[in-house]
């Protein structure tokens, strides 16, 4: 993309080698020199055009890259969002969910209000499920193909609860799942209420669960966790997920700091399921370790305030996961 205005300049100097090649044969009085430099000229400029033509109408606009770069996936899939017939929450994953996708989305897009209304996130580590809407009995959770999510994610969209089922897309996989559905069945309640430091009276989110993949652990390996949250609104600030692995003296051994569903642009009811990789110390050692788990702004370091248990600003819990 940043090379492509140099075309012009390039084509340039085969342009001022052939107009000074002619004259000169001609001033010489070698028509016949002049006449194959003519031939000459023609044919690399036919070769030339077929050349560009299947190259730029063919094999540039195949380019994975070039492909993302001018949302060639958006614009299709927008056009199938204009046509569909009903208007269930939709959530579109992509590389920049913060602000390039959006932008093109609201760009591509007939319909303002749809495009508004989407909400977006990373499927290389998150999913978002968003907040159902009344009369709507199903959600849809939409992946582009220049994009590979999660493999946990990926095989929890699958398998219950979530059991979504998948439909193509000209160029993306689109999950369908009831708007009702539950990602964490059976709880007791939320894990904790985090607070905003701005001082509101309710909660920002609700960490729901923690989640490890796989039944083993290894030592030296990695471990996936899910950690899977409920918001109540957008925040003001950015904020990402911190997930620590700490020793019995809380000296930190592991970490993960993500978050692929943007805060600010949270809607009450959506749910996030966040993926965190994690290497395991390859010491041997059995611990005892724990998981210290909160949100914090990346711009100023300063963590959220988790209310229930109350105090802290982190919540720690006994690893493995029980």
């Amino acid at each position: 993309s940043r090379t492509i205005g140099l075309l012009a300049i390039v084509y340039v100097f085969p342009a001022i080698a052939a107009a000074a090649m002619i004259p000169a044969a001609r001033r010489q009085g070698r028509q016949a020199l002049s006449r194959i430099a003519l031939v000459a000229i023609a044919l690399s400029l036919m070769l030339q055009l077929d050349h560009t033509l299947r190259g730029y109408f063919t094999i540039w606009p195949q380019n994975p890259v070039v492909r993302f770069l001018y949302q060639d996936d958006y614009r299709r899939l927008a056009a199938d969002l204009d046509r569909r017939a009903g208007r269930a929450p939709v959530a579109v994953g992509g590389l920049t969910p913060e602000q390039m996708d959006p932008a093109s989305m609201r760009l591509l897009m007939a319909d303002d209000a749809e495009a508004e209304a989407l909400g977006f996130f990373d499927p290389q580590t998150a999913l978002l499920l968003p907040a159902p809407r009344s009369g709507e009995g199903e959600l849809w959770i939409i992946v582009p193909d220049f994009v590979t999510p999660h493999p946990a994610l990926e095989a929890l969209l699958g398998s219950p609860p979530l059991d979504a089922q998948a439909g193509r897309g000209e160029s993306y996989t689109r999950y369908t799942l009831r708007a009702d559905v539950d990602p964490v069945p059976d709880t007791s309640g939320p894990l904790a209420a985090f607070y905003a430091p701005d001082g509101a009276e309710h909660p920002l989110a609700y960490l729901l669960d923690v989640q490890m993949m796989g039944d083993t652990i290894t030592s030296g390996e990695s471990v996936t966790l899910l950690s899977v949250w409920r918001v109540t609104r957008s925040s003001e600030t950015p904020l990402r997920i911190f997930v620590h692995l700490t020793d019995a003296d809380g000296a930190i051994l592991s970490q993960n700091d993500v978050l692929g569903v943007p805060a600010v642009q949270w809607r009450e009811g959506d749910r996030i399921i966040q993926a965190h990789d994690l290497s395991l110390p390859a010491d041997g050692s059995s611990g005892p370790y724990s998981l210290v788990i909160g949100l914090y702004n990346p711009d100023t370091g300063v963590r959220l305030t988790p209310g229930d248990p109350p105090g802290g600003d982190s919540v720690r819990l006994s690893f493995p996961l029980p």
